[in-house]
């Protein structure tokens, strides 16, 4: 699971990237899961490993500090492959909510040449939260630059 970095977050450095965040600076890392949806679960251990602190706050935080993610899966080629893009929305209620806003479809794989060709197509099942939208917005994002991400047009 990437979050868009070239360093693995360590212990220190998760909670370190989780507290920046949620002040305000952009931080932009990567963690290693399984999906997508398990890198904030993943993010909440490593600090929990640094604080001792209740699991569910930390995985809050987790999702407010990271609400974007980018899953990236390595192929049988060993090409690496954007499987999804996510937003974590964290409702009133500590809740939190995936949206996935592209996923890349796998409709077959062929062989050709002794490798696996893997063969697919990105949609757009999702829109951006309004909560994103105002966090976008706040950061300074033209209008102009957010809408592209209000429709659910095929990619």
């Amino acid at each position: 699971m990437e979050m868009v970095s070239k360093s693995y977050l360590s212990l220190s450095e998760a909670y370190s990237g989780v507290e920046a965040s949620l002040t305000g600076h952009t931080v932009v890392s990567t963690v290693h899961s399984g999906s997508g949806d398990a890198a904030h679960m993943r993010i909440a251990l490593l600090c929990q490993k640094k604080l001792s602190i209740d699991f569910n706050t930390s995985l809050i935080q987790a999702g407010q500090a990271f609400p974007i993610v980018v899953y990236t899966h390595k192929l049988e080629n060993n090409n690496r492959k954007i499987m999804d893009i996510s937003e974590c929305e964290i409702l009133p209620t500590g809740e939190r909510v995936y949206h996935t806003l592209y996923r890349f479809n796998i409709d077959k794989n062929t062989i050709k040449n002794g490798q696996v060709i893997t063969h697919g197509y990105f949609d757009k099942p999702n829109v951006i939260s309004r909560s994103l939208i105002r966090k976008l917005m706040q950061f300074g994002v033209p209008q102009k630059e957010i809408e592209q991400y209000l429709s659910k047009e095929e990619v």
